[in-house]
């Protein structure tokens, strides 16, 4: 029995010190058997059935699927300093592998998949054919979307492009392609807007390959709001003082009042707004049966204010229940 050998700034989770050229032979070897059996890869490439039986498109350390036609296996990897990608096209006989030095480098399997269809055509989406797009009505569709349960996906304009991104993630580009929905060709995406009124949307179609979902409107941008008075200044006290509860955590959390059971529990600590120096009502957005939740809180209403703070200038987006119960905040750009 030895000790085990430490690399440095490497730590003991499955990770590898390996190049692009040793890569390149592993690649082959497997691709050729010398590693695994046939049937060894078709057990390690299937989807693996959950212990509540359902199935989930991933095997042994892969994810699995297809992508127009095409079989892929593929996983990323992410260390403090490195990021990594790997996408092998098995009936193609074709590997992709993303290797670099930067955390920081924004979607590496994007990378990975434009390298791929300069070899494999085919991959690559039929384009919609754009449209002009009126500029007039173009920018009511900005605003924050639901992506997922807390996760926002910010539609803007700007420049006569409209754009979308996620949190931390590359900002989109998209064109029209009719006066409601608009597509991105690197990510074959489509973004169909659905209107409440001919001055509001209420929701989205996000469409990407062939799956599809509805994602409800949050709130519009903070520059889309008329600039009005505060209409309820004691509920922004209010707001000031949740978020230095929030902040604080411990006696000065428990004291706070208008907070639902959930935000009070997550939120604990979690929140690290310090030293609000004003709040200024910028808009509200009602929500009522959009079904967006919030920590157990069912939202119903959205307000955008300009905080200022020692250090910067940004917005806070505070989500209310029905009952004026405050069930979470989000600090956002624009």
């Amino acid at each position: 029995m030895v000790n085990l050998q430490v690399l440095p700034f490497t730590p003991q989770v499955g990770s590898i010190i390996s190049s692009a050229a040793d890569l390149v032979k592993w690649d082959i070897a497997l691709d050729s058997n010398q590693l695994l059996t046939e049937a060894s890869k078709a057990a390690m490439w299937a989807p693996q059935l959950l212990n509540d039986g359902k199935t989930v498109n991933y095997g042994y350390g892969w994810s699995i699927g297809t992508l127009r036609g095409h079989s892929r296996v593929s996983h990323d990897g992410l260390l403090s300093g490195f990021r990594s990608y790997i996408t092998r096209f098995q009936d193609d006989h074709l590997c992709v592998i993303i290797l670099s030095n930067q955390s920081s480098l924004d979607d590496p399997g994007k990378i990975a998949l434009g390298v791929a269809t300069q070899y494999i055509p085919t991959l690559r989406p039929m384009q919609p054919p754009s449209v002009a797009g009126n500029p007039n009505i173009i920018p009511l569709f900005t605003g924050r979307y639901e992506y997922s349960n807390n996760e926002i996906l910010t539609v803007s304009y700007a420049d006569g492009m409209l754009t979308a991104h996620l949190p931390n993630e590359g900002v989109d580009v998209y064109k029209p392609i009719s006066d409601s929905a608009f597509y991105c060709y690197d990510e074959d995406i489509k973004l169909e807007f659905v209107r409440s009124t001919e001055s509001s949307i209420a929701r989205l179609k996000f469409t990407q390959g062939t799956s599809e979902r509805t994602i409800p409107r949050i709130s519009p941008l903070a520059k889309a709001y008329v600039a009005i008075a505060d209409p309820n200044p004691q509920l922004t006290l209010r707001v000031k003082a949740t978020i230095a509860a929030f902040s604080s955590g411990g006696a000065a959390l428990a004291r706070a009042k208008g907070i639902t059971k959930g935000a009070r529990k997550d939120l604990a600590n979690a929140v690290n707004i310090a030293d609000v120096l004003s709040l200024e009502y910028i808009g509200a957005e009602t929500v009522v049966g959009r079904k967006i939740e919030r920590h157990g809180g069912l939202v119903s209403k959205v307000i955008t204010y300009k905080m200022r703070t020692s250090k910067s200038s940004t917005y806070l987006v505070i989500y209310l229940t029905e009952d004026n119960q405050i069930t979470d905040e989000d600090v956002v750009d624009e």
